[in-house]
This record gives C-alpha cells, structure tokens and sequence, in this order.
C-alpha cells in the first residue's frame, strides 16, 4: 500500500471552532490567543471581521 500524506489548511481554524461553541460571536471580531493565567502572548487566529480591522496572526496581545 502507498503512503498518502495529506496537509489540510483551515482558514481562521481557532476561531470556527470557538464560533461553533459561542454563535453570538459570528458577526463580531474575535481573535483567539495568549495565556489567559500569563495575561500576554500572541494572536493564534482571527476571524475575517477581526482581520477586517487590521488584527494578524502573530500580533502581540
């Protein structure tokens, strides 16, 4: 049997999945990252409305 690798890419993966457990926050801007007992860090993921309003991966909290 031939070994297939597959890579799959998910746009704003984090934060489809915090939008499936909290719908209210769809249409808000949302980004997901950082240590909330550390209080800092950096932004993992943001939805289109967030990065709509300038918000990136990698961004300082």
């Amino acid at each position: 049997m031939d070994q297939i690798i597959l890579h799959s890419d998910c746009n704003c993966f984090y934060a489809s999945v915090e939008m499936l457990h909290h719908p209210e926050l769809a249409d808000k801007p949302l980004a997901v990252g950082g240590d909330e007992k550390e209080r800092h860090g950096i932004v993992l993921t943001a939805n289109y409305p967030a990065k709509r309003r300038g918000v990136k991966t990698g961004m300082a909290l």
